[in-house]
């Protein structure tokens, strides 16, 4: 995986010609880097079918060849699904478009009834529901491409024609996403008979699926679905209860929701601040989402030649978030009465007021605000305002639902706004220390190296002496966790990798420098097996094992996990139940250092079994497999007085 992405940086900026055509089918290797580096994207459809055309004429490899043919389908029908929706762009304004897409989605979870105006069960709207609303920049962008005008109305006009170009880029948005999770390796076309080889289908399933199918794509690589599902369990399993309940009760008084009586002895709860709590709850985690990774919501930020704090970042965004809020529950009251529903716009000063801010507060309207005529469109995804024609818009749907320690992350690195962290601090320092003192508490000595430029030192972020036999080289990573495999992407690219490449220098280092090495720490190093890890914040990568371009094997380890193993000294362990279709939750104890490095490094060895994926089929015939939100038995997981302990294995 390194190897490629390191390699897929030398064809970001190819240009089409029958030498970069043999080169890039002239081995595996070479034809994933190219396809990974996605500059077919970026071509111009003249050159992307000249060059998928000389792969079909014999350039390439059957397999090469089977890729090409199913990217030019893919491309063929995308094209097709985006002069429908331009058609329909005729006689609209912007405003239109967006308040049906509003419209849809508080329809969906309303009433459970899709854009095509057909009732489904809960899971698939919920899923339909999370692809619509992330079509809005594809959507803006296509609205800006055609020359639809930004207009300023908020009214839902105009629906059928609204509906049809929604539906349209919908399916273009889907498309888009298959094409580049087969540029990246994770889906892998086959010709359908491919179906009959791995599924064994009945006589209907055969007549539904496979007869209809041009090409099916297989999720790839099958460790990656094993990532994701041990992955996923845990984190439903992290969830499932609040560790600070001292916090708890605390956000539970000054939201209202609850007041304790010393008189009386009593607890009373006002069910009414449910919805006060519930945000009371979500923006406390914002705030110490970010506090470790800046190391405190006090931060001096600098926006404009005006100071403010990261604490004042958070609540601003808490107000953008409470008028969404509100302007979506009165949307869904409208809906209920047979009433349109609409998204918000607003001038300047008219937004200033509805915020309560004044001159200097006012300034932080520009930076969670991306202006169309300025700024990437696809940042839309990550703000909760976006400006055309001197108009501020709200799409009170997208809003609620983003991640707002995201967008304040996003926001400190706008043009124009300054982090300013104190003398001999950084971003990510605070994680750096905690994953020290989860050593040092257990019993591990463990330390630091400070970069040593003149001496050709490499900074390391900690390495610790792990009984004697082991030393484990970590690089902390603390960072907002990717929200979709396309994030997931990008990080692995601008974090992981270069991650990887550090501690391949710093291996070298502590190997071929050992002496050097020693000076500065305060236990030998030879004799000893070096294990580079990095330790994320969130459980993205949990399990992944990446090589450098020298060989050495990084693993990958959330800092929840590796608390559990060195801490607690247990692993969560999880078995499939094929008959009840849930997963089962027990402790595997680790009874000497060898338990504890084969945890650190082989963590998915702990899943046993897994449910298999489904086939969905698209409307214009691309089969592809899914996997279903994971299911955990709860029954076990209670079983014990104890709810943080599991039973043991």
């Amino acid at each position: 995986m390194s190897f490629v992405i390191k390699k897929s940086k030398s064809y970001k900026k190819a240009q089409y010609g029958e030498s970069l055509l043999s080169k890039v089918t002239s081995s595996d290797s070479e034809w994933k880097a190219f396809l990974y580096s996605g500059i077919l994207l970026r071509w111009s459809k003249e050159e992307r079918e000249n060059f998928l055309e000389g792969v079909l004429k014999g350039v390439g490899k059957e397999s090469q060849r089977v890729v090409a043919e199913y990217l030019l389908f893919e491309f063929f029908i995308m094209d097709r699904y985006k002069e429908q929706a331009r058609a329909s762009a005729i006689g609209i304004n912007a405003e239109d478009v967006l308040c049906f897409l509003e419209y849809a989605c508080v329809r969906m979870l309303v009433k459970r009834i899709s854009v095509d105006g057909k009732s489904y069960p809960e899971d698939v709207i919920n899923s339909q529901h999370e692809h619509l609303l992330s079509t809005l920049p594809s959507l803006i962008k296509f609205l800006i491409e055609s020359g639809v005008p930004f207009e300023g109305e908020r009214s839902c006009k105009k629906q059928g024609v609204s509906k049809s170009i929604i539906e349209s880029m919908s399916h273009v948005f889907s498309i888009e996403q298959h094409v580049v999770e087969v540029l990246k390796g994770c889906y892998v076309p086959r010709h359908p008979c491919f179906l009959l080889k791995k599924y064994d289908l009945t006589v209907e399933q055969k007549d539904n699926i496979v007869d209809g199918c041009k090409y099916f794509l297989e999720r790839q690589p099958v460790s990656f679905n094993k990532l994701e599902t041990y992955r996923d369990l845990n984190y439903g399993l992290e969830c499932a209860h609040e560790n600070d309940e001292e916090k708890l009760f605390s956000l539970m008084e000054s939201s209202g929701f609850s007041k304790y009586d010393s008189g009386m002895d009593c607890l009373y709860f006002d069910f009414g601040r449910g919805e006060a709590f519930n945000e009371e709850v979500h923006f406390y985690k914002v705030g110490d989402m970010l506090r470790q990774i800046y190391g405190s919501l006090g931060l001096k930020i600098e926006v404009d030649e005006e100071d403010y704090s990261l604490y004042e970042l958070v609540e601003f965004s808490r107000k953008v978030y409470r008028l969404a809020k509100s302007h979506n529950e009165r949307n869904k009251s409208n809906l209920k009465a047979k009433k349109s529903g609409f998204i918000l716009t607003r001038g300047r000063k008219s937004l200033v007021r509805e915020f309560s801010l004044n001159h200097r507060t006012g300034k932080l309207l520009d930076i969670f605000c991306v202006d169309l005529e300025e700024g990437r469109v696809s940042d839309v995804a990550n703000f909760p305002l976006f400006s055309a024609n001197g108009l501020y818009y709200l799409v009170p749907s997208h809003v609620v639902e983003l991640c707002f320690e995201k967008v304040v992350d996003k926001a400190v690195t706008r043009p124009g706004v300054t982090v300013r962290f104190p003398a001999r601090e950084k971003k990510g320092g605070v994680f750096e220390k905690k994953i020290m003192d989860l050593f040092s508490k257990a019993g591990h000595v463990c330390s630091s190296i400070k970069r040593n430029e003149r001496k050709k030192v490499p900074e390391i972020d900690v390495v610790v002496d792990f009984k004697g036999e082991f030393l484990f080289l970590i690089e902390a990573k603390c960072t907002i966790k990717p929200e979709s495999r396309f994030e997931s992407f990008s990080f692995i690219e601008n974090h992981l990798s270069k991650a990887v490449e550090q501690l391949s220098t710093r291996f070298d280092f502590l190997t071929k420098r050992s002496d050097e090495a020693e000076e500065r720490l305060p236990f030998c190093i030879q004799g000893k097996k070096i294990l580079p890890i990095i330790v994320t914040n969130h459980s993205y990568f949990t399990g992944m094992k990446l090589v450098a371009e020298s060989g050495v094997a990084v693993y990958c380890i959330d800092v929840a996990l590796l608390d559990k193993i060195i801490s607690s000294g247990f692993i969560p362990c999880w078995s499939y139940l094929e008959g009840e279709g849930r997963y089962f939750p027990r402790e595997r104890r680790l009874k000497s250092g060898g338990d504890v490095v084969n945890a650190l490094t082989d963590p998915l060895s702990n899943l046993n079994g897994m449910a298999g994926p489904t086939v969905q089929v698209s409307e214009h015939g691309v089969a592809f497999e899914i996997f279903k939100p994971v299911q955990i038995n709860w029954d076990s997981v209670y079983e014990s007085d104890d709810f943080n302990q599991l039973s043991p294995i």
